[in-house]
């Protein structure tokens, strides 16, 4: 498993699951289904998530 590197300052929780969802989307070509795959989440958290994300 690849490991991430951080530098001083952590990302927020709220940080991580933006670009998580982001990049989920991105590799995904938008489909809900397969970024909630790729997540381990429920399609209905993922539509909350993107909701969340691209709709403030």
């Amino acid at each position: 498993m690849p490991t991430l590197e951080f530098h001083e300052k952590l990302p927020t929780i709220h940080q991580l699951k933006s670009l998580l969802v982001r990049e989920a989307m991105k590799r995904s070509s938008g489909n809900l289904d397969h970024a909630a795959g790729m997540l381990g989440i429920s399609r209905q958290t993922m539509m909350k998530y993107v909701m969340d994300e691209f709709h403030r």
